[in-house]
């Protein structure tokens, strides 16, 4: 579990956009009570020995009177571990945090976030709604538990990928557009872990004191690698598709003999792609095509012809790796328009 919590960017909640982002201003917070039962006796020696935490009467664990002036919510989370969690600042949140995650206590703690509701956001709010709609809760819970998970625990954004595989959405009321709403991430049960392989994760919303929703997710963690095999694109070589409208797919057609011509990709199969190119050009060798934010990927053509006003190129022979390239391409920004779809 990392010290501190960790910059939230786009690229951390899955997105490639700031325009998509819709939390901010991560917390963390730390249970106020911890019931002893579940604890081994080493566990409640570390919490009380540490002074952060004291004994009650009903023999809970309580953080001590030092920090009683230290503000609390009541009911935030109720996902059975705790049922109080309270607000830290400095060196105490990060020390007990530390506690918390160690192998006698082994208690998840949870973070806080601001949501961000843009009104003016341009997919969830297409129609004008008096509320905030029920698919923007779930995409800021998405992005809630998900930096949950890197923050929480010892995953690497770009060395592991999250796959959900449930999400169980409870909404208690309607969400104001006119109030703050604040969303709580935490681990559903179980012992804290360092690198779970499964998440069994909890969003909770609250807007002027009360839960509005909730929102759990059930999903694994995985390894890029095995992420990108078991997402292996392999459309027969006569399926035809076509670049999404949306994107600007500028290709570049290289002739070997200086002569760089700037046009645009029309549709593209494994073996072929279409080209609307102004004037005429001389024998192309390669096409260059221009992606977004990515190095551009680069293919030989062996044959080029003319059919209504169009530039038709075959590709030639190129290695594992632009063949990879050219899959992924059409698999992220291309849409199926004819040819065999298995």
């Amino acid at each position: 579990m990392p010290i501190a919590l960790p910059a939230l960017t786009s690229n951390l909640l899955h997105k490639s956009s700031a325009d998509d982002v819709l939390i901010e201003n991560p917390n963390l917070l730390i249970p106020a009570t911890l019931p002893t039962g579940r604890l081994s006796v080493d566990g409640v020696d570390k919490l009380i020995s540490t002074g952060f935490y004291k004994l009650s009467e009903d023999d809970q664990a309580i953080l001590s009177s030092t920090l009683d002036s230290i503000s609390h919510i009541d009911n935030f989370c109720s996902a059975g571990l705790v049922n109080t969690l309270e607000r830290h600042a400095g060196s105490e949140k990060t020390a007990i945090s530390q506690i918390l995650k160690s192998t006698e206590v082994s208690i998840p703690f949870a973070i806080s976030f601001n949501a961000i509701n843009n009104t003016d956001h341009y997919y969830f709010y297409q129609k004008e709604h008096e509320h905030v709609p029920g698919t923007m809760l779930i995409e800021i819970a998405r992005q809630a538990m998900y930096y949950y998970t890197y923050a929480s625990y010892c995953h690497q954004r770009g060395k592991v990928t999250i796959s959900i595989s449930t999400l169980d959405v409870v909404f208690d009321g309607y969400t104001e557009s006119s109030y703050p709403l604040q969303v709580i991430a935490t681990q559903a049960n179980g012992n804290y872990e360092s690198a779970p392989k499964h998440l069994d994760l909890i969003a909770e919303f609250f807007q002027r004191g009360k839960r509005v929703g909730q929102i759990r997710l059930k999903g694994g963690v995985m390894r890029e690698a095995v992420f990108k095999k078991l997402r292996r694109f392999e459309p027969p070589a006569q399926c035809i598709f076509q670049p999404f409208p949306h994107l600007a797919h500028r290709v570049l057609l290289d002739s070997g003999s200086g002569q760089i011509v700037t046009g645009v990709l029309e549709s593209i199969s494994l073996s072929s792609l279409t080209i609307k190119a102004p004037g005429s050009t001389d024998a192309i060798t390669r096409i260059l095509i221009l992606l977004p934010d990515e190095p551009c990927l680069v293919l030989p053509v062996t044959v080029q012809r003319i059919e209504e006003e169009m530039i038709v190129l075959e590709t030639g022979e190129f290695s594992t790796e632009a063949e990879a390239a050219l899959k992924s391409y059409i698999k992220r920004y291309c849409k199926y328009m004819h040819g065999p779809s298995h």
